[in-house]
């Protein structure tokens, strides 16, 4: 017998011996998008001669927007995997606010600003599995997470005079704690072959931040501390979110 026989022979005992194999590690990728469970509220207002004539209430939450998930599954037992993985959610656009005043012939001050906020995790999940129609893998989930975020802001202020107008532009960020979490979901995997499949699912976080700081380019810094007279008492600021998800698996072992 030469080399290629039995290379074949073995390729293909290989072949089988994974074919009958249970699963015991997978990495994935998903994206997907949250919709966000409570917010803090900003609100926009446009004067006409100093009469307020419009105001629009807008919700900020860490939470939603683009879900951006990767991570791994190793199987502990037959249908019970343990899931580790990193998260990214980022609104885009980011939450814009205005105050509008117009008044003739006096001093008018024009304001908008821009947050932009990022969220990032890490998230570990105990998963079960099961089979249905013998097709569909479907699975839950539940654990913890632990998340951080990036709030950044952008601010115009547009000052009218009878002598002129004054643009002043300020850049920002405010800092929070990083929070726990907890994390639930629900899903179903549609196998494309052995070693691929598809998924999508319906995800639940559940956490909050509290503000420390606001930090301005130009100098100005606020402190939050709860229970100070002479200091602003520390938002607290949703993150929760429910969100869902399409992505793919890649059976490593």
């Amino acid at each position: 017998m030469n080399c290629r026989k039995i290379l074949l022979i073995v390729l293909a005992a290989v072949s089988f011996t994974l074919a009958q194999t249970n699963e015991t590690l997978n990495i994935f990728t998903s994206l997907g998008f949250g919709f966000p469970t409570g917010g803090l509220t900003f609100s926009s207002h446009t004067f006409d001669n100093q009469i307020l004539s419009e105001r629009e209430d807008k919700y900020f939450n860490y939470g939603q927007g683009i879900k951006l998930d990767a991570g791994v599954q190793y199987f502990m037992m037959e249908n019970v995997a343990l899931q580790a993985a990193f998260g990214y959610s980022g609104k885009i656009p980011g939450l814009e606010t205005r105050n509008v005043r117009t008044l003739a012939g006096a001093t008018v001050t024009d304001s908008s600003i821009e947050y932009k906020a990022q969220l990032f995790g890490i998230k570990a999940l105990v998963v079960p599995r099961f089979e249905i129609l013998e097709l569909l893998n479907m699975y839950t989930g539940v654990g913890i997470g632990f998340f951080w975020n990036s709030l950044s802001y952008e601010a115009v202020y547009e000052t009218v005079t009878v002598t002129g107008t004054d643009v002043d532009n300020r850049e920002g960020k405010i800092k929070s704690t990083p929070a726990l979490g907890l994390l639930g979901l629900i899903g179903i995997d549609i196998p494309l072959s052995d070693l691929t499949a598809v998924f999508g699912e319906v995800a639940f976080e559940q956490m909050s931040f509290t503000w420390k700081k606001r930090i301005e380019e130009k100098g100005y810094t606020a402190v939050y501390e709860k229970d100070a007279t002479n200091l602003e008492a520390p938002p607290k600021v949703p993150g929760s979110n429910w969100q869902i998800r399409f992505g793919i698996r890649f059976i490593v072992l």
